[in-house]
């Protein structure tokens, strides 16, 4: 199974149901031929994509954290936020500030 996210598809709310559609298969089968082939789980896969997205942004501009949130596809700042935190154990503002951008 082959999985593409174009950078305006992480804007987007997808359903494991439209993606497996897409792909052609069930939702449990496509679930499991994306694990297989990805290494993770659908969801876990768009929020890796968002949070690099996310990293970009805050390292080579200097959009408003807000404004970046939303570029990336999270509904907030503070769901970005809380997201970098618990993923990458670090805040946005911390990057930005390793960045030289605050």
């Amino acid at each position: 199974v082959k999985v593409a996210v174009h950078t305006g598809g992480l804007n987007e709310s997808l359903s494991v149901a439209d993606l497996a559609w897409v792909a052609g298969l069930s939702p449990g089968h496509f679930l499991r031929a994306f694990r297989t082939t990805v290494g993770q789980a659908p969801h876990q896969y768009v929020l890796d994509q968002r949070l690099m997205r996310a990293e970009r942004l805050i390292a080579t501009s200097g959009l408003p954290l807000k404004a970046v949130a939303t570029a990336a596809g999270f509904c907030s700042n503070s769901h970005m936020t809380a997201t970098m935190r618990r993923l990458r154990g670090r805040a946005p503002s911390d990057l930005r500030r390793e960045a030289g951008r605050d």
